[in-house]
């Protein structure tokens, strides 16, 4: 646990680039590898719903 309350487990981690077509798919990889499985599932939900 640190200073502020949270843990690696916490947290969702990813890379993003600007200006890039292949944005989206960078941060769908980088999550999948930095962040613990449940958080990364729900972030790669996260256009779900969306027109």
């Amino acid at each position: 646990m640190s200073t502020y309350g949270q843990s690696k487990a916490d947290i969702t981690f990813f890379i993003s680039i600007t200006d890039d077509d292949e944005a989206e798919e960078l941060e769908n990889r980088s999550v999948v590898l930095m962040t613990e499985s449940s958080l990364a599932s729900d972030f790669l939900k996260r256009y779900d719903g969306l027109e």
